[in-house]
């Protein structure tokens, strides 16, 4: 299992984040979160005994990347 980094002073790292926050960090709806969870293109994670839904941040930044275009079709 992989390390999490650990930086003297920083903030504790946050692995996810609720349906809201995903859509203030996308700049969109949280209407377009769900659509863009029931089509599959971003995971939930649901932890034992927790009704929240969380997204993992990782997620957020693969769809952010998969979803940028380069100028010049590269």
């Amino acid at each position: 299992m992989a390390e999490l980094p650990n930086t003297p002073g920083a903030p504790p790292l946050q692995m996810t984040v609720s349906e809201r926050q995903t859509a203030k960090i996308l700049g969109v709806s949280p209407r377009t979160v769900f659509s863009l969870r029931q089509r599959g293109l971003l995971p939930t994670v649901r932890l034992p005994n927790v009704s929240r839904v969380l997204i993992p941040v990782d997620a957020i930044a693969a769809l952010v990347a998969a979803s940028t275009q380069t100028k010049g079709g590269a």
